[in-house]
């Protein structure tokens, strides 16, 4: 506002507070209350609005009382905000204890920071919870499903159903992995080469234990890292079993015979 403006045409109610009158209902003519930016027309029904300019007794414009911090909490507490947050803590409650579990039962290991994360998420969500926003009943089911789903993703891609890289280890190509890496072998390979990452792919989850060695850390084209310049590599993938040097993508039973591993067919 720029300033009080008089008051000449309400006709309705009003009750003095403070100095000042309020305007309280319905107005038979056409009163209008201006505010800042325009006009708001007050005929029939103007309800009362604390948050509306006041006037005083002498038909002059009061500023606007500024909203209160306990009127701020109660609007939010009535708004779809506490239900947003009801969705997003049971989701990250659900992600968070399903890890937690796979830590402790598969890994038999725990975190402190994975601990404190939990900690931490269920007490957003506890802390969600105990405003009770409206309908959080039915909203809470609704995050529950939701949260199941994540989870049940989550577990399907870790089960290997979505990438067989990521599930469960093959005991053999897991033994043979083992054996390469045990018996000095070394596969020689660079992160931009396709041949190298199928390579991999052929050892599936096990691939982390090759022994592996990368020759071109800065990228295509840039100079081979010291290991590979000993080693004279031309190619890749290669692989130096012992005395033998072997070129291009390789089985993992090609492997296992140049290496002496006995693999069941």
């Amino acid at each position: 506002m720029t300033g009080p403006r008089r008051l000449d045409s309400h006709r309705g109610p009003a009750r003095r507070e403070s100095g000042a009158l309020v305007l309280t209902g319905p107005s038979p003519g056409r009163g209008v209350i201006a505010g800042e930016g325009g006009e708001v027309d007050g005929g029939a029904g103007v309800a009362e609005n604390r948050n509306l300019p006041r006037v005083d007794e002498t038909g002059m414009w009061l500023p606007a009382r500024p909203r209160q911090p306990q009127q701020v909490l109660a609007e939010y507490g009535k708004s779809g905000s506490g239900t947003v947050l009801i969705y997003v803590a049971m989701s990250g409650f659900a992600v968070s204890a399903y890890l937690t579990i796979v830590s402790v039962v598969e890994i038999e290991a725990t975190c402190p920071w994975c601990l404190t994360s939990f900690a931490i998420i269920t007490t957003i969500l506890a802390l969600a919870l105990a405003r009770r926003p409206p309908d959080w009943t039915k909203s809470l089911k609704e995050a529950a499903v939701i949260g199941l789903v994540i989870v049940g993703g989550l577990h399907l891609h870790y089960s290997g159903v979505f990438d067989a890289a990521a599930g469960p280890e093959d005991p053999q190509l897991q033994a043979l992995a083992i054996h390469l890496n045990e018996s000095g072998a070394k596969f020689y390979g660079a992160y931009w080469c396709p041949r190298c990452q199928e390579q991999k792919a052929e050892f599936l989850s096990s691939a982390k234990r090759l022994p592996y060695v990368e020759c071109s850390s800065g990228g295509r084209g840039s100079a081979l890292t010291a290991p590979c310049v000993k080693a004279d590599i031309k190619s890749y993938p290669t692989w130096i079993i012992g005395e033998r040097r072997l070129t291009g993508l390789k089985t993992p039973q090609e492997l296992a015979r140049a290496s002496g591993f006995n693999w069941q067919e």
